[in-house]
């Protein structure tokens, strides 16, 4: 019998049958071969199993997006890859588990460096390694949002070479094809994040955590706020009177839960009073959120002579509605003011026209006032005379 069928079950050989049939030494060296041959294809399945994943893996997707009401202009994106999916476990649709491996020994030095550094350890022993710890910290934020900030700062050191550069977009999202893996994806604009893509399709872990898709995270968010003019539009700026009420609007995005667990809004306003128990917060779903943000303060700040408030929301808020564009509306007054009465001008007495020069010297003594001539009485004749009158000649 040939060596190859060593090791091979040989109850046959003595005779016994086998589904009905009495099997032969002949008939038992077919049979051998062929056990052979099933067992080699099973061991080149199981080979190939453990062949590192970045020579079979498979491509997935990733999606980034900006958020309701927002778009990615102006920011680039690169991608580095930390991790290789191994002996995945599907639930239906979802993935159930997932372990991980690091793609090369320099992503495996730079993700452990950054772990060590941020306090996070892991037993080697137990056959754990760097990339499956970083997925474990996908329950701990705090920690993951440190982690990221680590490899960002140490790429550049790291000689981990980006999978992609300068992906960029203009619409309210960017869609990736990746080979399947975990990734720390760079924002030139924004905050660094960690994520997976799609694995085998799925996207959704079956503790359900998305897979394939995150919200950018950004430094700072930006707020569109208008006032409402006399006209009921809204607009960029509009006046107000005397004792006048304004409404305003202030809309931005709630961010990436793994960028913030808070948002503080503040408006410091000048001339204007904020109205208590007008402010009012909605998503664009129509969603009342306003039980989501805390105590509503006054706020004065600088060389402000007006009255605003200032807000902090939730953790829930942002735990909750990541993603989701929020509109806050308040009321604000213009403080009445009473005007002044009229001054009325004296007239100060001049003693000179403004149009003639004093002499020099003593001052002219004051005018007289202007007489009367003088009229001569005519005395009274008796009755029956005529009153004569003399004519004087002028001789020529």
């Amino acid at each position: 019998m040939p060596a190859s069928a060593a090791g091979v079950s040989d109850p046959c050989a003595s005779g016994q049958r086998a589904h009905g049939k009495t099997i032969t030494e002949g008939d038992q060296s077919s049979m051998n071969m062929k056990k052979i041959s099933a067992a080699c294809a099973t061991a080149a399945a199981l080979a190939a199993l453990c062949v590192p994943g970045a020579a079979f893996a498979a491509d997935g997707t990733l999606t980034l997006n900006a958020g309701d009401g927002s778009t990615l202009a102006g920011h680039s994106f690169t991608v580095y890859k930390l991790a290789t999916y191994n002996d995945v476990v599907k639930d239906g649709a979802n993935v159930k588990s997932v372990s991980a491996s690091s793609p090369d020994a320099a992503a495996d030095a730079w993700v452990k460096a950054a772990l060590n550094k941020n306090g996070v350890t892991y037993n080697t022993s137990e056959g754990r390694n760097a990339a499956e710890q970083l997925l474990r910290l996908q329950t701990d934020s705090n920690t993951l949002r440190k982690v990221a900030g680590t490899l960002q700062s140490t790429a550049a050191a790291s000689k981990v070479t980006a999978v992609k550069t300068n992906q960029t977009s203009t619409t309210g999202s960017l869609n990736l094809t990746l080979p399947e893996g975990y990734y720390l994806v760079v924002d030139a604009q924004g905050i660094p994040i960690l994520v997976s893509t799609t694995i085998g399709g799925a996207t959704r872990m079956s503790n359900g955590q998305t897979l394939g898709s995150t919200q950018i995270k950004t430094n700072v968010t930006k707020i569109d706020k208008k006032i409402k003019s006399v006209d009921g539009t809204w607009k960029d700026s509009a006046a107000a009177t005397n004792g006048e009420t304004r409404d305003f609007k202030a809309t931005f995005t709630v961010p990436n839960k793994l960028a913030v667990d808070t948002i503080t809004l503040e408006d410091h306003m000048t001339g204007i009073t904020y109205i208590d128990g007008s402010f009012h917060a909605t998503t664009s779903s129509g969603t009342d959120v306003t039980n989501q943000f805390g105590t509503i303060g006054k706020d004065k700040i600088g060389n402000s002579d007006g009255t605003g408030f200032k807000v902090t929301s939730l953790q829930s808020l942002v735990d909750t509605y990541q993603g989701k564009q929020v509109t806050v509306t308040y009321r604000t007054r213009t403080p009445r003011t009473r005007r002044p009465p009229p001054t009325r001008r004296r007239r100060t007495p001049m003693p000179h026209s403004p149009r003639t020069t004093p002499l020099s010297g003593p001052p002219p003594p004051p005018r007289r006032p202007p007489t009367r001539p003088s009229r001569r009485r005519r005395r009274a004749l008796p009755a029956g005379s005529r009153r004569t009158t003399r004519s004087r000649r002028t001789s020529i």
